[in-house]
Formats: C-alpha cells, structure tokens, sequence
C-alpha cells in the first residue's frame, strides 16, 4: 500500500511543489519583495466534460502552477496535502462550484489571504477552455485572473500555456518579474520535451493512484457481498479518507449503516447521502447514487419526524434526571451519579463529565451525551463493564486517562475532530471494541488501546505524528493498518502481539521495533 501513496506523491510533488515553506526564489527572477506575505491556498481546477482518462490534467495544472509560483515568487503556497484534507470535510467543496462566501470560508480554515482556483472544460476532442483566477479570501472580490483561453491539449501536457497563465497572474498579484526571470519562464515553456515527459509522470503515477482507489473499491464490495459488513465498512471509510472527492467510499458507508439502503435512519445520514451525491462524476455514478437518493428522500420525512420524537424523550428524560436528583454535579461538572437506570441522558446544564463519575457503574447499557459536553475527565466510566453504547458529540475537545478502561461490552467508538489527544487507557481493555474511527484532529495517540482484543482494522489520520509506546499492543484481532503520515513517530512494541497483515511494509516504513 506504502508503495502505491509514496509513488503517487513523489511525483506530484515535481520538486517541491507541495512545500508550505517557500524557498527563496533564485536571485534575478523578481523585482522588490516578490510578493513576501502573500499566502495563497491553489485549489484543483473543476473539470467540465473531461473524459476519465483526461481528468489526471487537473492535477497537471494545480501542481505547475503551484510549482512556479513557488519559483518566481516569495509567495507563500500552502501545502495542498493539508488544504485537500481541510477541503475534504467541507460542505462548500462538494458542489464543485466556489461562491464568494466559499472562497472566504476556505481561506480562513487555510490561513490564506488569496484562493487560487479554475476550470478546464473540454469543447471539442483535443481542445479546452482554460481559466484561471485569485481571489481575495477576505472579500471574496477577484484580485487576478486568466481567460478563459482557448488551447489544444499539447499545450497543456506541454506547459505552455500554464507557463502563459502564470506570466499573466504574477503581475496582478503584485509580483514583477525581471527579464531574467521572464526568460526563464518564457524558456521552461518553450522545453516541451522535458515538460511532457514532467506531464506523462504525473499521469503515471495518478493511473497508479487510480489503481489502488479501484483494489479498495473492489474489495470493499467483496467483503459486503460475502456478508462482512463490518470488514466491508472498514475499506469504504479508507476510500473516503483516500479519495473523498470519489463517491463510492461515501456511498458504501450509507450502504454498510443502512442494511443495504434500506433503513436510512442512522446518525448522520444526510451528511454521507450528499456527499456521496456530490462526489458522482459520471453519468452511471449519478444514476446510481441518485436511485439511493430517492429511497432516502422517501425516508427522510419520516426520520425526521423520529428524530424530533426521540430529541423530545431524551429531553424529557434529562428533566427528569435532574429532577429525581440523581446527578451530583457542580458549576457545570458532573462528580458522581447514583442512579440504577440502565439507560442515562446527560442533564442540560452538565458540560464536563468528571473525573470518575460514573466508575465502576455496571448497570449502565447506553449513555446520551449531549452537544454542550466539551470535556471527559480521567476514568469517567472506567470499568463499567455493560457499557455498549455512547456517542461522543463533536464538542468534546478532551478525554481523560482511562475514560473507558474496561469497558467491556463497548464495540464501536468515534472520536471527534476536537480531541488532539487520546491518553493513557481511554479504551485499554475494551475487549469486544471493534470499530474505532479516529478524528482528523488527533494528533497523539498516547498508550490508549492495549488489550483489545477484537479490534481488527484501524485507519491513522494524517495529523496524528506520534503513537507511543504500547498503544495497540495485545489488539490480538489487529491485521489491517492504515497510516496516512509516513513522518510519524511510533513507540516501541506499540504493535506488540498484534498479527498485522502487512508486517513486512510496516517494518520496512517504521522500523521492527514497534512489534
């Protein structure tokens, strides 16, 4: 799997492309500062009418244009693995249409002052339509742009003409070339043999890319054809981590959570409806994800008729909870409960559940958090052993040590983007935990998953950079691991007794001591 990711982002990265930090640009290239400050976000061209082997030209223009402004100027260029990975969880980027709201929303998640974004869409075999625009990410007003521009496909595999877009945009931003910085510019178009065999490479490696979406794909709809659903959920999560502008990952995870779209009221739907939906390019990828729609919008005013009943009981439910006073809490910081129920609701006015709360509860089936809950202290529900179900609301931003140690009948758990880091024996010793979905903002995972045992399949975000020591040991279950960082710091045997499938790459990318 290793091989598949480095060789695809080795060559897209055409020397640096993808760099944050901007090398100096070579001296004589720029007059005055050359644009120092000035951070811009370069967005995947949309596509319109382009054919499948053809789409692999958007990547060809992101990444030239990303790689001369790099060149010609001191602009800031932000690192597009961290941009695609913002973009990936944001509304705005699934229509393929960029309001002026949208371009302001995205250059705050990206700490950018200018969007650079564009189109490409095919108007006859061999000929494109090509433009090219900067947007202010303040005001969301158009501060440069290009075309649209007639030209052939051999000026775009060639460069020339992206040579010629760059050329153009510089000077608006404010960035003046020299002559000796034009020439440069004018003569790296003018190579259309090197810049054809940088082209071919990156279209090599995409259909390399391509073929690892299709082996994920493939294998997904295998396990849940043979009835391994939850397998079968576990490669449909990995092709929308991988892939997220590709429908098939959002649409198997409706598939897998609705029995095979048949029962569509789970948490969320709506989210992985649309955006499965939004993700389908092809005419057959709109047939088939907008014949599921239609059996979800079929469902959909029901659901939302349940889900007012069910808000209603669970408010009743926590008026009454606090009522019968069997919380103990203070400003805010639930300290004990001493209730018998097997089913609790988190009162309203609770937003920390704190340090032991609820420890060594065996009675307690199924836990309701509610939004305004930002924080689980240390072994909140440490051994409560008939735990099965609680949904962490994306507000938490902590978890404490051993929040869930022992949490036996526990089986499925999702950590939310707010969390940054997953301590000591949050889930150590969950024994029947088998589906762990990680937050994209967790970026430490502390000593937090030995012992359990039936955990067979867990993804590592790309912004998790350290595993400590022990943290997966005696998951006995433990074959297939994907980690998205390859620069990340794992402890040693943090992979001790686990049977991982591919061993042999994972010591081979981070070395024999973590088993």
């Amino acid at each position: 799997m290793k091989r598949h990711v480095t060789w695809f982002l080795s060559l897209i990265l055409l020397g640096g492309v993808l760099s944050a930090q901007n090398s100096a640009a070579p001296g004589g290239y720029v007059e005055g500062d050359g644009g120092k400050g000035i951070r811009v976000a370069v967005l995947l061209p949309q596509g319109g009418d382009l054919g499948p082997g053809e789409e692999w030209l958007l990547t060809l223009i992101q990444s030239s244009v990303t790689a001369d402004f790099n060149k010609y100027s001191f602009m800031t260029i932000v690192d597009r693995r961290n941009l695609e990975t913002i973009l990936a969880e944001q509304n705005h980027s699934l229509s393929g249409d960029y309001s002026d709201e949208d371009y302001i929303a995205i250059g705050t998640l990206v700490n950018a002052q200018y969007i650079a974004a564009g189109s490409l869409k095919k108007i006859s075999n061999g000929t494109f339509f090509l433009e090219v625009s900067i947007t202010d990410a303040g005001t969301g007003v158009r501060k440069a742009s290009f075309g649209p521009k007639n030209c052939s496909l051999g000026e775009l595999q060639g460069l020339s003409v992206l040579k010629e877009a760059v050329a153009d945009l510089l000077p608006q931003m404010g960035v003046m070339l020299t002559e000796t910085g034009k020439r440069s510019l004018r003569e790296s178009a003018a190579a259309p043999g090197a810049n054809t065999e940088t082209a071919n490479s990156v279209k090599t490696g995409i259909e390399e890319w391509s073929g690892f979406r299709q082996r994920l794909s493939q294998r997904a709809d295998a396990l849940y054809d043979l009835g391994e659903i939850r397998d079968a959920l576990w490669y449909y999560k990995s092709l929308s981590w991988y892939f997220p502008q590709y429908y098939k990952g959002w649409l198997g995870i409706v598939r897998c959570y609705s029995e095979n779209f048949k029962n569509f009221d789970f948490y969320d739907c709506e989210t992985y409806m649309n955006r499965a939906v939004g993700m389908a390019v092809s005419a057959s990828e709109k047939r088939e994800t907008q014949a599921v729609f239609a059996s979800f919008q079929a469902q959909w005013p029901d659901i939302q008729i349940r889900r007012e009943q069910r808000k209603a009981e669970e408010a009743k439910r926590r008026e009454d909870n606090f009522h019968n006073m069997r919380f103990v809490s203070e400003n805010g910081v639930l300290t004990a409960y001493t209730g018998s129920a097997e089913e609790v609701f988190i009162p309203d006015d609770i937003t920390v559940i704190g340090d032991a709360a609820f420890r060594q509860n065996g009675r307690i089936k199924r836990v309701v958090l509610h939004d305004k809950v930002t924080a689980i202290g240390r072994n909140a529900f440490a051994r409560c052993t008939a735990l099965a179900e609680i949904v962490i609301p994306p507000g938490v931003q902590t978890i404490g040590a051993g929040a869930f140690n022992d949490c036996w009948a526990l089986t499925e758990i999702n950590i939310p983007s707010g969390v940054t880091v997953i301590p000591d024996n949050a889930f150590s010793g969950c024994k029947n935990l088998t589906g762990i979905t990680i937050g994209r903002g967790v970026t430490r995972i502390e000593k937090a998953f030995t012992g359990c045992e039936k955990l067979d399949s867990i993804l590592i975000p790309q912004g998790v950079v350290s595993i400590a020591e022990n943290a997966f040991s005696q998951c006995k279950s433990l074959k297939n691991i994907i980690i998205l960082n390859d620069s990340i710091t794992i402890g040693r045997r943090a992979f001790l007794a686990c049977p991982i499938a591919n061993k042999d790459e994972m010591t081979g990318r981070f070395g024999a001591a973590i088993f």
